[in-house]
């Protein structure tokens, strides 16, 4: 039975929401009320006794890892007849499964700076003893932080690479697209499933899309190359994919550290011909892989337009006699110019020695010079993304005082005197100080209720905003429906995220009109469980109200007020607009200032959720409330 909203485990992590479900146990953000922290809690349902004993050996390893681009175990214990539970960091920020859905393929130099962190990590793992290998690598599993770094999460099919044994229980599912042939059924796995896995995901972020399952191209289905589908993409980087990928495990790079290194070859060596460091085939003596019948050798793949040649890394081995002959002895003539032939292979000998000796040199070189050209992408790829996110925010600015200028431009002189006034104190405040101004202004001139007044009232949110573009944008926006449950139900819509300072937007639309009954709608803030937040409500009378709950419903009343601008009308809507930060908050209705909320009572991270019919008797039973764009910021 999955665990639910409010519920403690443990007599220590309270279960905030669910992120994610599968065959064997599910995934939930929860709170750490020991150390007053989120934290992320993974379940396991298996509760045989050979899983109980295998969950404890991984989660007691797991919890002697650190790395910066991974999650730290922090606790794990068993339940009687409910499972086991592994507890991590919570990871802020959104994973590169989401953001490929939202936006299409990445930016080749951002994809590779996030698969190079994720393959630090790997290395790490893979160089354990025992070898940790992950098995579930995909866009889902890599969550970017606000700071830009990439953490590799989900340690759910974890296994431990031991070459006397064929698989391992409890680390049985597979990822179609992600998951090479190997992992299916009983075969073999070891370090280079991992590989695979890794080149599917960035095949996927540079391309937009998920490559075909690994035992559909083992009946001939042809993998698009990747420059093929992003020509923004090198071909080197697109062969090094194709070689990470191959089918039999023997014909990928033999570790994650070779591909990473392919992954940083230059794009053409002089001259044009494209380089690619490809992996010795053949894999330790101890590890088990896949039969040879299971996985047939590709060395051509049928396309649309014919056959396609495909280049295979070379064999590097030993030479061997035919088994049962011996030493075969050099027929008669062979001996003739014994003697010139011996000095000739004395003097190759010594050459290649010398020329050994002399790429000794040149490799220590080379390796330093392509660390520092892997440092130099990184940094490229960094001013990059802060280049782009500095134009959207000047963009957004300029944007705003356009809007400003053209709304002053038709206020009577004592109207453009107070916004030049309001103006001056957004300039020269912080954030809050400017705002605390801005209200003022705008409470005298909403006294005055003159049409000019309310075009600068405008005017100077407007410039509001546009000094906050130093908010990170850090959910949505998102638009959906609020269904009326039952008169004892708050409806709501989690934003799943847990902040502090942040602004919140959202445009409600009204129920039903007010000839039929009362409806409410708002936020609900620094949310940790049920009955345990802020909810800030407005009312279809014109009133709002804002509520602190420590465990009940009914909650205390911090403040209320009249909202003059509010649309009731039936098929009206109003645009909301929460700013929080520290113990002061601001409301706005529909772009206008409404008042000033002290939110000294509760100073605490929480989440941020859109909310209908928080008061009984408010809703009607099929009468749902639609939103659009809940959007949240975070603030410094």
């Amino acid at each position: 039975m999955p665990l639910t909203q409010g519920q403690i485990i443990n007599n220590r992590y309270r279960i905030v929401k669910q992120l994610g479900q599968g065959g064997f146990g599910a995934v939930y953000r929860a709170w750490d009320l020991n150390l007053n922290k989120a934290v992320a809690l993974k379940e396991n349902l298996d509760t045989s006794e050979e899983a109980r004993r295998q969950f404890a050996r991984e989660a007691t390893v797991l919890a002697n890892l650190s790395h910066p681009n991974l999650p730290r175990v922090t606790d794990h214990f068993s339940l009687p007849d409910q499972g086991q539970f592994l507890v991590m960091d919570y990871v802020d920020g959104e994973d590169l499964d989401t953001m490929v859905q939202r936006q299409g393929p990445l930016d080749p130099e951002l994809a590779l700076l996030w698969v190079n962190q994720v393959a630090e990590a790997l290395v790490y793992l893979h160089t354990q003893n025992p070898p940790v290998i992950h098995r579930d690598i995909k866009p889902a599993n890599i969550r970017v932080r606000p700071d830009g770094q990439a953490i590799l999460v989900d340690f759910g099919l974890v296994k431990f690479y031991d070459p006397k044994l064929r698989t391992t229980s409890g680390a049985r599912a597979v990822t179609p697209g992600y998951s090479p042939p190997e992992q299916y059924g009983q075969m073999g796995t070891d370090i280079r499933a991992d590989v695979y896995a890794l080149a599917a995901t960035l095949y996927t972020l540079v391309t937009g899309e998920i490559p075909p399952e690994s035992i559909t191209r083992v009946e001939r289905e042809v993998l698009t190359p990747a420059q093929e589908l992003n020509t923004r993409l090198s071909p080197a980087v697109g062969r090094a994919i194709q070689v990470a990928m191959s089918l039999s495990p023997s014909r990928r790079f033999q570790t994650v550290a070779d591909f990473r290194s392919a992954l940083s070859q230059p794009a053409s060596a002089p001259g044009g011909e494209t380089r690619v460091v490809e992996p010795i085939s053949g894999p330790p003596a101890e590890t088990v892989i896949a039969p040879i019948s299971a996985v047939p050798p590709p060395a051509a793949v049928s396309t649309p337009t014919g056959t396609q040649k495909v280049d295979l890394p070379p064999v590097w081995g030993p030479l061997s006699q035919p088994p049962g002959q011996g030493i075969a002895q050099p027929p008669a003539s062979a001996t003739q110019g014994s003697a010139a032939k011996k000095a000739i292979l004395v003097a190759l000998a010594g050459l290649i020695l010398l020329l050994f000796m002399g790429f000794g040199g040149g490799a220590y070189i080379f390796a330093n010079r392509r660390a520092h050209a892997t440092q130099t992408a990184r940094a490229r790829a960094l001013a990059s993304l802060q280049a782009e996110q500095t134009r959207i925010a000047l963009e957004a600015t300029h944007t705003l005082e356009a809007q400003a200028t053209a709304l002053a431009s038709t206020a009577t002189a004592a109207a453009g005197q107070a916004k030049e006034t309001a103006a001056a104190a957004a300039v020269t405040a912080q954030v809050f100080g400017t705002r605390t101004a801005v209200a003022s202004t705008q409470q005298s001139l909403q006294a005055k209720g003159t049409a000019e007044a309310g075009a600068t009232v405008a005017a100077v949110e407007a410039t509001g905003r546009a000094v906050d573009a130093q908010a990170v944008l850090v959910y949505g926006p998102k638009s959906g429906s609020l269904a009326y449950i039952d008169p004892d139900t708050i409806s709501s819509q989690e934003a799943g995220v847990f902040i502090e300072n942040f602004v919140a937007e959202a445009r409600f639309f009204n129920p039903f009109p007010t000839s039929s009954g009362i409806w409410d709608y708002g936020f609900v803030f620094r949310h940790q469980s049920q009955n345990n937040q802020y909810r800030l409500i407005i009312f279809s009378d014109k009133t709002w109200y804002l509520t602190n709950h420590t465990g009940s419903g009914d909650g205390k009343e911090i403040a209320n007020g009249k909202i003059l601008n509010l649309d009731t009308a039936e098929n009206g809507n109003n645009l909301v607009r929460l700013v929080v930060q520290g113990d002061k908050g601001q409301l706005f209705i529909n772009g206008v200032f409404v008042a000033n909320l002290d939110l000294g009572a509760r100073i605490n991270a929480g989440d941020v959720l859109v909310a209908y019919a928080t008061y009984k008797g408010h809703g009607l039973e099929n009468k749902p409330v639609n939103y659009q764009d809940f959007t949240i910021w975070k603030l410094p």
